[in-house]
């Protein structure tokens, strides 16, 4: 179904656009300083508006945004909406991401310890590498960990098993368990649903990251779909991944890990677009909070086949070759012992713009 918006633009605007009319595009970024919108049609932007994000109620900036692009398009169907958005990387960046209790089941072997996020309790229950039961998982482990982190007041957890991707019985109980044991629960993330490669320490980390954005995430996808549904935009959404293709914005909810480099994915692309990269190269995007640092071969953004690395955890999330630094035009710059710091964290807008802390902009206007 083709969605469609008023020609007069706002929460109580006039006619329907009908079927048969000029079909466009509706991309819409979220920063962290500002939402952009773009309407293109064909190989054509006819539209383009740039509003800041309100990051109190990101509602508020994506109705500005989608306002001043929807006023360009005169009467004509949106077909599809794509949607981006820097967030989440930049939550983890500037380190603010939720607690995350985890619970991980090794089996023998390796000893993983020092690759192991914070907050993780190991239980003793084991499958093998053709997906038997070794060693059963214990309740009473279970239980006792649930005691650790709701005196410590997390709410948000990850299972993973080393052999879970044959056989996820163990996570399952043990999932089943924590919520049993502990009713603050407020989601779960399970390795064998995130990752199907057998490297359990990747698959430990991207687990655990999609369970620490996982309630950033559910933010802005509330405030995206509310803004389509006041300005009665009823096309597919999709949110753009790390590696360059989309996913439908509703099962993205499941797997906000896949959209941590969405905003940096969408940088790369539209460098790919703008750009002729004919010989080895490195872009950089600077925006607000973060810089995207992407490498480039034979006209092509370089892949990470075995998963990208996310700050310092290596996950199994598919993505272009990138990295994002906690630098960017809002990066709060202060003196600490005799020392220049700068970033990763973001007060506020630039003391130039009435923000009330000096930034990197604040550095350039004055030089």
């Amino acid at each position: 179904m083709t969605g469609s918006f008023p020609s007069a633009v706002g929460p109580s605007a006039g006619r329907e656009i009908q079927r048969g009319e000029a079909n466009m595009l509706l991309g819409i970024d979220v920063g962290g300083t500002y939402t952009d919108a773009v309407l293109a049609e064909g190989n054509e932007i006819i539209g383009s508006a740039k509003a800041p994000t309100t990051r109190g109620c990101l509602l508020t900036g994506i109705l500005a945004a989608l306002d001043g692009v929807l006023a360009q398009a005169k009467a004509k169907t949106v077909e599809r909406i794509t949607l981006s958005t820097t967030l989440v990387t930049n939550i983890i960046a500037e380190q603010k991401t939720q607690r995350v209790g985890v619970l991980v089941m090794p089996g023998p072997g390796m000893d993983i310890t020092p690759l192991l996020p914070p907050d993780t309790r190991i239980l003793s229950g084991s499958i093998d590498h053709r997906g038997r039961e070794v060693t059963g998982v214990k309740r009473s482990e279970v239980k006792a960990a649930v005691v650790d982190f709701s005196r410590e007041g997390i709410s948000y957890f990850a299972v993973i098993g080393k052999f879970s991707v044959r056989n996820p019985a163990q996570e399952l109980l043990a999932a089943k368990w924590l919520r049993e044991e502990c009713p603050a629960v407020r989601y779960i993330a399970l390795g064998h649903q995130l990752a199907g490669n057998l490297n359990f320490p990747r698959r430990i980390h991207t687990a655990y990251l999609n369970a620490a954005v996982w309630a950033d995430y559910q933010i802005f996808i509330d405030a995206a779909e509310e803004a389509l549904r006041q300005r009665r935009l009823a096309a597919p959404v999709y949110i753009l991944k790390a590696d360059g293709g989309t996913l439908p914005l509703a099962i993205s909810r499941k797997t906000p890990v896949e959209a941590i480099f969405t905003g940096p994915a969408a940088s790369i692309l539209g460098v790919q677009a703008l750009s002729e990269v004919g010989e080895p190269a490195a872009s950089l995007d600077v925006g607000g909070t973060t810089t995207d640092i992407a490498l480039w071969r034979n006209g092509l953004p370089l892949a990470a086949p075995r998963g990208v690395r996310i700050g310092r955890n290596l996950t199994q999330v598919r993505s272009f070759l990138t990295r994002s630094l906690g630098i960017g035009g809002d990066s709060w710059v202060r003196e600490l012992n005799g020392e220049l710091l700068i970033g990763p964290e973001r007060k506020g807008l630039p003391a130039a713009l009435g923000g009330p802390y000096p930034t990197i902009t604040d550095a350039l206007c004055v030089l």
